[in-house]
């Protein structure tokens, strides 16, 4: 509920759902009534998520496994788009956009991803004394120059788009086979701080980028 732009955050994600031309229902999973309470006031239908699905331990696997079965989708082949709402500048374009690269191509599961600005290929992890040791370590990899290293993606956590009852298959966000959908660092922006969100308000401030 913490605003950003002079909207809630949530906001952002419900109002740009609900202009899809491929989003039949949204759904606000939480235990919170205020959450609840705005979400159906702005035409959202409201699921108040269970207390054992609600604690710091609880997965965001659970929670969608939770809205399927109160939807009965469980063993349909539906596409569920979970839409966090720390992602609030993906745009309503951007997600049908994904909608339709998922059906076109018959994916059963698609997450979006953005460019790391730092390449893996130099992170290191600390051994004894001190000793760097390469994360990744790909022969020849760590002589080649940064800008021709392949690029690498980073799950942005703005889509994650996948059908029903593979979901229930699988119960897990990170399968073996995963097709990405690409997205602009804008709209990749992540509120996890008080700096993300700061960030982003300069960022539709100085962009003028309405909800």
């Amino acid at each position: 509920m913490i605003k950003l732009g002079g909207y809630p955050l949530i906001y952002w994600t419900i109002v740009r759902a609900q202009r899809s031309n491929h989003i039949d229902r949204i759904i606000v999973s939480s235990d919170d009534d205020e959450i609840l309470s705005y979400s159906e006031s702005i035409g959202a239908e409201a699921l108040r998520r269970p207390l054992n699905l609600a604690t710091d331990t609880a997965s965001s696997v659970d929670v969608v496994l939770h809205v399927l079965e109160y939807l009965g989708l469980k063993e349909s082949h539906e596409l569920i788009l979970l839409l966090q709402p720390t992602s609030p500048l993906r745009t309503t374009e951007t997600i049908d956009k994904s909608i339709k690269f998922c059906l076109e191509n018959a994916y059963k599961y698609v997450m979006s991803v953005s460019p790391l600005q730092k390449s893996p290929y130099h992170f290191y992890l600390e051994g004894e004394n001190n000793i760097l040791i390469p994360l990744y370590s790909p022969e020849g990899i760590t002589s080649v120059r940064r800008q021709d290293l392949p690029t690498a993606y980073t799950s942005n956590g703005a889509i994650y788009l996948v059908d029903a009852h593979y979901f229930t298959q699988i119960r897990t966000f990170k399968p073996e086979n995963i097709h990405a959908f690409k997205m602009s660092d804008e709209e990749s922006i992540d509120i996890d701080t008080l700096s993300d969100l700061n960030a982003a308000e300069k960022l539709i401030r100085l962009k003028n980028i309405q909800a």
